[in-house]
């Protein structure tokens, strides 16, 4: 290569013509920048919208679980509720009981009498104090002796007293049951 002069210059070698390029360095974005781009991406409408859906899925779960744990107290509190208790239970494979609430269970009077050699009666009168229909519970028949021990306990069932399975609101069951 000529010069203005008449003097023959050697071109310079790709890597000597430049300074050499470093590397792109990876620096992190000052914390300002990050917290905007943080906030930026919560604000958007389709995280917003995205969380709206997600808290209104966990109400309706939450709601749905409440129901399902009380079904029996809202079937018994609210008889028009039963037929879609009964459809949600066919789905979630559940059943609906009469409610328990032992401590509206009042027994107004009991007897137990010897009918025969070896038969006895046992007599009930139960009465539910509650403001809905509850159910009948078992009772605990125990025969003690004189020194107040036990000889024999029994668990009878209402079914095998004979009264339904559940009590009306205020109402009375007299059941007598003999037992061999």
């Amino acid at each position: 290569m000529l010069s203005g002069v008449g003097e023959v210059v050697e071109p310079l070698a790709p890597d000597a013509a430049a300074p050499a390029a470093a590397p792109p360095v990876d620096q992190p974005e000052p914390r300002f920048v990050e917290q905007a781009r943080r906030r930026a991406f919560w604000s958007s409408r389709p995280v917003r919208v995205g969380l709206w859906a997600a808290l209104l899925v966990l109400l309706l779960a939450l709601a749905l679980q409440w129901v399902l744990s009380r079904r029996d107290w809202l079937a018994a509190r609210e008889p028009a509720l039963v037929p879609a208790l009964q459809a949600m239970c066919q789905v979630v494979g559940c059943q609906i009981a009469p409610y328990r609430q032992l401590e509206t269970i009042v027994i107004d009077s009991s007897a137990f009498n010897r009918v025969s050699a070896n038969a006895f009666r046992f007599s009930v009168t139960l009465r539910n104090t509650a403001d809905m229909p509850v159910a009948t519970p078992s009772l605990e028949l125990t025969l003690t002796d004189a020194q107040d021990q036990a000889l024999v306990r029994r668990v009878v069932s209402a079914a095998e007293l004979g009264a339904p399975r559940r009590l009306p609101r205020g109402a009375s069951s007299a059941a007598p049951t003999r037992s061999p």
